[in-house]
């Protein structure tokens, strides 16, 4: 994978956390908690497809965190 290549895959991942937390803030009407928001800031390619995949299924911040715990 070329330099290019890779960064606009990191673009890409960085577009979907910033996505996740805006939807989940959206949701809650509230701001993410901090440790949430750096955890879904700080996940791994694996989290962010299952944080989306499951985003109709969230109904509690708490489910977010146990998707971490999966």
């Amino acid at each position: 994978m070329s330099l290019y290549d890779t960064i606009q895959e990191e673009g890409k991942d960085l577009g979907k956390k910033e996505a996740i937390i805006t939807l989940l803030r959206d949701k809650f009407s509230q701001p993410l908690p901090d440790d949430l928001k750096a955890k879904i800031e700080e996940a791994n390619r694996h989290i962010v497809e299952t944080l989306l995949e499951k985003y109709s299924e969230i109904k509690s911040l708490d489910d977010v965190r146990d998707i971490f715990e999966e």
